[in-house]
């Protein structure tokens, strides 16, 4: 090879390295967007206040195609227990919106301005599984032993009250969870569930029976049951059996409920009021009710009110 063409090959050599060593615009471009999503998280962490640390026992209810699922994540005893329900379960919807099947309480929410609010509190009265969160059928990966759905529960867009920070201490619990420390169950094999022919002609569920109380203790508040809090009612609503289902779910929380009082009545929706402020605060946003601090009476840890503007909701 003549000397000519090798200093012309070692030019172009060089100048390829040249090239090469510059960055490229595309490299450039990944670094700002990982750069400016890196920055969308760490803002919607701080923006959004995480609630899993204010409570012992996490209780997630889920839509899915086929069932509803409601979830226990007990930080106590570190334990993950699902309980699945038939959409095709005829429960009476909360807020006194009439007979549906389970499965179409979701849309009846969105359709009213609850969102997943409504089948939560469907779940929480009709069952006694007392359930403030909720999301869409994403989130059941959260209680999935495979990592591709939990990273999907976290990460992915979907309708939910669950703030971010919940979900990624969701993942991480559910992360450090055993298999042989996660159980699902299943209300229709159980006996709670009987078949029957519902009002639209097609085969379904209803209720045959309560709730074992072996079911309903898992999703009780373990603050509360230590405590033996002793639960006030007064009732001002003037609906006698309303008392009872609130009682209920109280109790099904671990509350004692120690005496119901009819009062006059009063305007305005419910209040709870306690000596133990996240207790309180727990019971307020299940029941989706104001949490004040007022002086209970002498014998009572924890006072509900119940107004005419609660009755009307539920």
């Amino acid at each position: 090879m003549s000397p000519a063409r090798n200093k012309s090959r070692r030019a172009r050599v060089r100048l390829r390295k040249k090239i090469s060593k510059k960055p490229s615009k595309r490299f450039n471009k990944k670094r700002i967007i990982i750069f400016l999503l890196t920055l969308l998280v760490i803002g919607a962490c701080l923006y959004q206040k995480s609630s899993w640390y204010h409570y012992s026992n996490f209780v997630l209810v889920t839509r899915g195609s086929e069932k509803i699922v409601v979830t226990a994540f007990d930080r106590v005893n570190h334990e993950i227990t699902s309980v699945s329900i038939p959409n095709s379960t005829e429960v009476e919807v909360a807020r006194a919106l009439g007979t549906w099947q389970l499965g179409s309480v979701w849309e009846l929410g969105l359709n009213e301005g609850f969102a997943g609010q409504l089948l939560a509190e469907t779940v929480t009265f009709n069952f006694n599984l007392p359930t403030t969160f909720w999301a869409e059928e994403e989130a059941e990966g959260f209680f999935n032993s495979s990592l591709s759905p939990r990273l999907s529960a976290t990460f992915s867009p979907y309708k939910t009250n669950l703030a971010f920070l919940d979900r990624i201490n969701i993942a991480l619990f559910s992360l450090g969870v055993n298999n042989l420390e996660r159980e699902e169950l299943d209300l229709s094999k159980n006996g709670v569930l009987k078949k029957k022919t519902l009002r639209d002609g097609n085969a379904g569920f209803v209720m045959r029976t309560k709730v074992p109380t072996g079911i309903i203790s898992i999703f009780s508040d373990p603050d509360l049951v230590k405590s033996q809090a002793r639960v006030l009612i007064k009732d001002s609503t003037g609906k006698p059996y309303l008392s009872d289902v609130v009682g209920e779910v109280l109790e099904s929380l671990g509350g004692k409920i120690t005496l119901v009082k009819k009062v006059d009545p009063v305007d305005g929706g419910c209040v709870i009021g306690g000596k133990d402020e996240l207790i309180v605060m727990r019971i307020a946003k299940l029941l989706s009710c104001k949490e004040e601090t007022i002086e209970t009476e002498s014998n009572f840890d924890i006072e509900v009110l119940m107004g005419e503007g609660f009755a009307e909701r539920f």
